[in-house]
């Protein structure tokens, strides 16, 4: 089953909204195979970071590259990190370069954090942070990360789902439509 914000997720760089500076910063680093360690990605839920993240993962690893997302909600402890910096020392079998994505990044404890740093700066793999809370995030690893804020950009957003919605007919069940009606029409 699927959703309309996993249908209409952006695939690219280019069909990202708005978020132009990091766009900009991103096929910078694109263009001279010259990528950062470790990315930053934060803001208020729902803005499009792990999208981001997932796009920046692919054009790192390259096509069948070896991506790897971690839950920081639920691996979050020194165990796991210790795992996962064992995995990063590693070259990857496919693609050009390993890419862990970690959501909610802030979820991890002090001394999680402290036991992944050194790997994130010193191993052949590549770090992408997300977070809704970058303060909770150690000064060490933010010192490390190239960071981008996100922010949804109203206007932009309005007019794609404008764009996206005209040429959609949607079908509800009558007794939603007249909740709904019920509620909202005078």
């Amino acid at each position: 089953m699927s959703t309309l914000a996993l249908d209409l997720r952006p695939q690219s760089l280019d069909a990202v909204i708005g978020q132009d500076a990091a766009k900009k910063a991103i096929k910078s680093f694109a263009e001279k195979d010259n990528w950062p360690s470790v990315f930053l990605f934060y803001g208020p839920p729902g803005t499009g970071k792990t999208t981001f993240a997932e796009i920046v993962a692919k054009l790192i690893a390259g096509e069948d590259g070896d991506i790897h997302q971690i839950n920081g909600s639920v691996q979050n402890k020194v165990e796991d990190a210790r795992e996962l910096s064992e995995i990063a020392n590693s070259c990857p079998f496919n693609g050009r370069r390993r890419v862990f994505i970690v959501n909610e990044f802030h979820r991890w404890t002090d001394a999680a954090q402290d036991a992944i740093k050194d790997t994130m700066e010193k191993s052949p793999s590549a770090w992408i942070l997300t977070t809704d809370v970058p303060e909770k995030i150690s000064e060490a690893i933010r010192s490390r990360a190239s960071a981008a804020g996100s922010a949804l950009a109203g206007g932009l957003i309005r007019m794609k789902l404008g764009a996206i919605s005209s040429g959609w007919v949607m079908l509800a069940p009558m007794s939603w439509c007249q909740s709904a009606c019920a509620r909202t029409c005078p």
